[in-house]
């Protein structure tokens, strides 16, 4: 793999380029998906939609996992009745 130079990465005006970006588990692997999607269809790599995408996915995944291990809440639902 080769290292790429911020030369050669387009990255919008409002990215913070000196500001540390930290991944968790979900998040990284997202992160390296949205990239290589990126690459695989051409497109500009966008670091700043990549690394939203990334928390996002990383998001879904989390809650998809906390379910799984039974980490959710059973409510019940109350029908109300139209007035017309």
């Amino acid at each position: 793999m080769q290292n790429a130079t911020a030369e050669k990465i387009p990255v919008e005006e409002n990215f913070d380029t000196e500001e540390d970006v930290t991944f968790d588990k979900y998040e990284l692997k997202n992160f390296i998906q949205e990239i290589k999607n990126m690459i695989l269809e051409g497109e500009e790599i966008n670091l700043a939609r990549a690394i939203h995408n990334a928390r996002y996915l990383g998001k879904l995944d989390r809650a998809d996992e906390e379910f799984k291990a039974g980490h959710w809440v059973e409510h019940d639902i109350i029908e109300v009745e139209d007035d017309d």
